[in-house]
């Protein structure tokens, strides 16, 4: 495959050519409802701007009369993939109203591909690094980290979608659960990719995190806790 044709700022506004999406298609499962109503965004809205820096951000509107507004947004997926001997690293945010931010990053080299969002439970990490699952909720959703490069994300069995976390924000929840307010310990956020936290610190901080509302697309149910448990932390939590 050439790279001439591929996103290129001529005769905008206009819809995203074949090549692109075939490219951005690997990059996405094709049967998952997690990612459905993403993928119908990029397949219809049009390219209404594109912005050469480095990375260059690509902006689909949903109309070509839309003026793009320029939030950063969640992050919905990120993956890379070999094109001749470039590779293209990709991340894609969530829309904002109408309009779609997509960073694309190029390389004159050939790497490992790979795609957050074709990740399914039993794979390696598609960062290459250790890889480490909690299972909340009988296994309805998986809290993974990888340990050598410092990912992290849930895996939603119903929805087969894998969603992304903020490091950070996901950490103030460790410390909320644990009431740690030792400033060595609570900006420490590489502790998150350490043994110091135990799955059952890990799962009660995904749920504290979910309440909050900090996980897109998850509503959590008040889970089955021991008549000891209920006037601490769940108690507190849920109250």
């Amino acid at each position: 495959m050439t790279t001439d044709n591929l996103f290129h700022s001529e005769h905008l506004p206009r819809k995203l050519n074949s090549g692109e999406l075939g490219i951005i298609f690997n990059l996405f499962p094709q049967n998952s409802p997690h990612y459905t109503a993403y993928i119908n965004l990029l397949k219809n809205w049009y390219i209404c701007k594109i912005d050469s820096a480095d990375p260059f951000k690509l902006f689909l509107c949903e109309n070509s009369e839309v003026i793009p507004d320029d939030f950063v947004m969640p992050v919905v997926n990120i993956g890379g993939i070999n094109i001749g001997d470039q590779f293209y690293d990709f991340t894609f945010f969530e829309n904002s109203g109408d309009t779609v931010r997509i960073e694309i990053s190029i390389e004159r080299a050939v790497k490992n591909e790979y795609s957050l969002a074709n990740w399914k439970p039993g794979d390696s990490s598609p960062f290459s690094g250790d890889l480490r699952t909690v299972e909340i909720n009988k296994g309805e959703y998986l809290l993974l980290r990888d340990i050598a490069k410092k990912k992290l994300w849930v895996h939603d069995k119903n929805k087969s979608g894998n969603i992304i976390l903020t490091v950070t924000s996901f950490y103030n929840s460790v410390m909320g659960v644990e009431n740690i307010k030792d400033p060595k310990v609570a900006f420490n956020f590489d502790l998150l990719f350490s043994d110091k936290f135990g799955d059952d610190v890990l799962t009660k901080a995904f749920y504290l995190h979910a309440k909050k509302n900090k996980i897109p697309g998850i509503k959590v149910e008040i889970p089955e806790v021991t008549e000891k448990e209920k006037p601490n932390f769940w108690k507190r939590l849920f109250k």
